[in-house]
């Protein structure tokens, strides 16, 4: 990635169009009533074969905030590693950390009843990107993120505040869905970088 690049080219936000596409979809689920009752993730639901509900909670958010907040990361990651590797291979990072951190909540975070939002998945996202940065040797931009992101799930993880954000998205924050989002991002990077699958194809 070049790090004077600070502004996209038309090609690259007409590659970009796929993310754009995700984003209306999510933000037209906000004006539909019943879009988290239908949509999100719920123990019980998946228990009894809803397991559809285990990627479609990320398509719908508590609120406008929630679901800006959202928006912001996703369109600032595609900035951020638009040049590490094809679009189709970011799709299978993306859709593999959407449902894995659900399914980790599902089965290691019994507590957790419900959720929706994308968070989760762009935690995973964010690490695989930022230990992507890493492998070439972005060192800076890749060890900033990728402490950054440790660090955060630490703080979470032992009792961070979080009240302020909850009472800005109207809904408890998904600690364990960053956990678990950033595992799936971890072991994604484990197969596809440090093996590797991914690393020597980079886009430099």
């Amino acid at each position: 990635m070049k790090p004077n690049a600070m502004m996209l080219s038309m090609r690259q936000w007409r590659a970009g169009w796929p993310v754009g596409l995700w984003l209306a979809v999510t933000a037209l689920l906000l004006l539909w009533p019943d879009a988290i009752a239908q949509l999100r993730y719920q123990r019980p639901d998946v228990d009894t074969g809803a397991w559809w509900r285990l990627f479609s909670a990320n398509l719908v958010h508590s609120n406008g905030w929630h679901w800006l907040l959202n928006a912001a990361s996703a369109a600032f990651q595609f900035w951020l590693f638009q040049d590490l590797g094809s679009r189709l291979r970011w799709w299978l990072v993306a859709i593999v950390c959407a449902g894995g951190n659900v399914l980790g909540m599902h089965w290691f975070s019994p507590e957790v009843a419900w959720y929706v939002g994308m968070s989760g998945a762009l935690y995973g996202t964010a690490v695989f990107g930022g230990l992507l940065l890493l492998a070439n040797r972005e060192w800076l931009i890749g060890g900033v993120l990728s402490g950054y992101l440790f660090g955060r799930i630490v703080y979470e993880q032992h009792g961070g505040h979080t009240e302020e954000l909850a009472e800005l998205i109207a809904a408890p924050v998904a600690v364990d869905a960053h956990l678990w989002g950033l595992v799936s991002g971890y072991g994604l990077a484990l197969v596809l970088i440090a093996l590797p699958l991914w690393r020597k194809r980079v886009a430099r």
